[in-house]
């Protein structure tokens, strides 16, 4: 008889591929079979697992990538308006110093803007330009500056008297020979540069 004829041979066959199959290592035929062939039935679910795991900390690298990256965009985008604020606000603040410290058309003591002095071509003291405010920032005859560049920002200016030995210490309008002048620029309402500088009489009128 060949031994391809054997029905012990064909059962014993048949009871390991069984076994692999099923996965329970106890064939009738011959129940000494290799610990690989009891295991390869659990090869496909450790790679689901794995392939799970994988997925799971990639998910998470991403997710963590996305965050960094925009902390880093949004500081990016903070970096740059405040560099352009400070611009703004410096090229403000050159101009309000360069006016004189009140206006000598009224008598000594005089605080604010004049009746004549309806824009800022008009302004001829540094009082004038109390609670200006102009968005977007412009030329002082009222065109926007750089148009579209600028959109979304502000400036805004205040001025007050101060003790002329203690500068920290607010006095009331034109009520001493020194003044505190502070320009503050905003983007879409937040903050992104303030100056402040000072202005005194000198030689009794300035």
């Amino acid at each position: 008889m060949n031994s391809t004829d054997s029905p012990h041979l064909a059962d014993h066959s048949t009871g390991r591929r069984r076994s692999c199959l099923l996965g329970t290592g106890d064939s009738p035929v011959n129940p000494a079979i290799s610990p690989a062939s009891r295991r390869c039935h659990r090869s496909p679910a450790f790679s689901y697992v794995e392939a799970l795991i994988s997925v799971v900390i990639l998910g998470l690298g991403v997710v963590t990538g996305m965050h960094l990256y925009g902390t880093y965009a949004r500081g990016m985008v903070i970096d740059s308006e405040t560099l352009v604020g400070r611009q703004l606000a410096a090229d403000l603040m050159a101009e309000i110093l360069t006016k004189d410290f009140e206006d000598q058309a009224y008598a000594p003591g005089n605080f604010g803007r004049g009746g004549s002095e309806t824009s800022r071509r008009d302004f001829n003291d540094v009082d004038d330009y109390d609670t200006w405010s102009e968005n977007p920032p412009a030329d002082l005859d009222g065109n926007p500056l750089a148009a579209g560049v600028y959109d979304g920002y502000q400036r805004d200016v205040a001025v007050w008297n101060v003790d002329p030995t203690d500068l920290t210490t607010v006095q009331s309008d034109g009520s001493t020979s020194a003044k505190a002048i502070r320009v503050t620029v905003t983007r879409n309402g937040k903050q992104r540069a303030r100056l402040i500088a000072h202005r005194t009489r000198h030689c009794g009128y300035d």
